[in-house]
Order: structure tokens, then sequence, then C-alpha cells
């Protein structure tokens, strides 16, 4: 269905009237830059944007990437670079053909900002020429080793239409912003913090995600300004933290005593066995369930238990009835 909606001009959608907006689904995806999944977008095949610079309202333009497609074969050529430490040759952006990065690149506090400004990372702030990608992950998550190819630089590849047409189908019908920033040039927690809380009030690494782990999720932060929770329960707007793990909201909620506002939790099986359809008591609320999926990162599985799957291990649990917390 996405490929057939590529052979037929359309218009991204990208203007309304946000009285008639019911729902409002935030998904957060980390670790992939704009121009990795939309880069390439204002030259797919039918595609309703063109490429920047792009005008002030000109919401038809995306600040991608600057390059060729071949009408012919689909491939691509194009021409943003980053010095590598080979000689100062350059690489040049690619087409990836790789779907599970081997290495994850640097996106710690410090690599960060080399990466934006190589030269004088504390000076990233007012310059920022995007020259470090490549000499930083050379030095740091992505060493070469011996004679490198021209795709052996992954922070320096990209995706097109061919490779994630479910996200190029969605922009292409909805709404995409023009072009898109991390809130800060860090790591996992501040950036999630600057869009749950609207700061990271200091906060420089993942480590830091809860005040302590060994009190969490009892114990969590609370921002002089407040956090988006606290405002969409101030002005009555109903809302709900989908997770297949640990929601990401226990930096600034106890989601175990909120089994509204959480939707799925995952558990440490302290003896015994849980299975698919086993019936739960949700404790303290006292409803019933039954276990709907036990999620692993090398798929579902059909049963898990402290002596079959080894000592603390944690399974996120998701019940039939998704509006109860689970803790097994």
């Amino acid at each position: 269905m996405i490929a057939a909606a590529w052979t037929v001009p359309q218009t991204a959608r990208a203007d309304g009237n946000l009285q008639h907006v019911n729902h409002i689904i935030i998904v957060m995806q980390e670790n992939h830059s704009f121009d990795n999944y939309f880069g390439a977008l204002p030259y797919a095949p039918a595609s309703p944007y063109h490429r920047g610079p792009c005008a002030a309202g000109d919401h038809a333009c995306v600040d991608g990437l600057s390059c060729q497609r071949n009408p012919v074969n689909g491939k691509y050529v194009c021409h943003n670079s980053n010095r590598d430490d080979n000689n100062g040759k350059k690489v040049s952006a690619f087409h990836s053909t790789d779907y599970c990065v081997g290495t994850d690149l640097d996106h710690s506090w410090f690599g960060v900002h080399r990466e934006l400004n190589f030269a004088d990372p504390n000076g990233a702030l007012m310059a920022s020429p995007m020259d470090g990608f490549v000499l930083q992950n050379d030095s740091s998550n992505q060493p070469d080793n011996g004679v490198e190819t021209r795709t052996d630089d992954e922070t320096m590849s990209f995706y097109n239409e061919g490779d994630i047409g479910f996200y190029y189908g969605l922009a292409q019908s909805f709404a995409i912003s023009d072009r898109y920033f991390a809130a800060v040039p860090g790591p996992t927690f501040p950036n999630r913090s600057y869009l749950m809380a609207a700061t990271s009030f200091g906060h420089l690494t993942t480590n830091e995600e809860v005040p302590n782990i060994a009190t969490a999720p009892f114990v969590f932060y609370k921002p002089i300004t407040g956090t988006i929770f606290d405002l969409l329960d101030t002005n009555k707007v109903s809302w709900a933290d989908y997770s297949d793990d640990v929601p990401q909201a226990t930096s600034f909620r106890n989601f175990l005593a909120d089994q509204v506002h959480f939707r799925g939790y995952s558990g440490l099986i302290a003896s015994g066995d849980v299975y698919v359809g086993m019936p739960v008591r949700v404790m303290p609320s006292g409803e019933t369930s039954h276990i709907d999926r036990i999620v692993t990162f090398d798929g579902d599985i059909e049963r898990a238990g402290w002596a079959r799957n080894g000592a603390e291990r944690n399974f996120p649990i998701r019940l039939l009835n998704q509006t109860l917390g689970f803790h097994t």
C-alpha cells in the first residue's frame, strides 16, 4: 500500500484546524538524525516536498541532504561530506543498506559537541560547522581498522523511500517538521527530559535518569517549572504513557502508583513461572486480568520464569486490559 502511494503525486496535509484534533501521539525514537531518516525525502518519487534552503512559511520545503536521484535505477548521489582522518580525505553522505548498525554512534555530551564543532567543541553553541562526525566516531565508537571502504563511516549514511517506506508514506500524507534538531546536543536522558520538562536542568548523562536507582521509582525529579504531565493534569487533558519496558516518565512520576496513566511494566520474576494467558491480580487495586505478551529483545516468548530464564531477569509484561500495570 505504501509503495502504491508513491506512484501518484500527492499533497502533504500540513494545515488544518487544531480544534478537530482528538489525539496527539508522540513516539520517542532516538539515535537517528533527521537526515538519516528523511534527508532524501525531497527527492523520493512523487514527493510533495522540495529541497532547501527553505524560506520562512514554506512548509513544502525540507532542509535535508543535497542529493540527486537517478530516475532510472533510483540511486542517490549526495554532496554533504565530513573530513576523515585518513590523509584529510572527505566522506560523502551515502545510502546505507545496513539496517542494524554494528556499533552505536557517539552521542555522549562531549562527543556530540565535537561532532558539531571538532576544533572548538565548547564553541558549538555559537558556531556549528557540523564537521566532526567522522573524526569523532573514528576516535571513539567506530575506529578505523585498516583500509576503509567508502561505506565504513556509518555516521554519514542515510536511508531512503525504499528502506523505510512506511515512514516516507506517513511523511507524505501528514505534517512533518521542515527541519528537526535534538533539543540538546547530548545523550538520551537530557533530550528526553526536554520532551517531558522543557529542560534537562543541568544533567549531562543518561546515568542521571533518576535521582537514585536504588530508590526508583519512588523518588523522582520535580523540576521547579513542572512537566508536561503536570500541565495535562492541571488542564484536565487525558494522557497515557505506553511502554514495553520501564516507562521513560519514571524520571518524573512514580509509575507503580499511577495505574491510570502508565500502561505496561517490566517486572522482576522472583520465583516460579509466568505464561501467556495466565490470570493475574494487580495490586494494590486488586483488579484481575490475563497476560497478553511477554516481550524480550529476541522476540516474544510464551513462558518466562526464574529457573527457566535465569535469576534477576526483567520481562516487559503486557496485559489484555491495558489500563492496568503489572509487577510480577
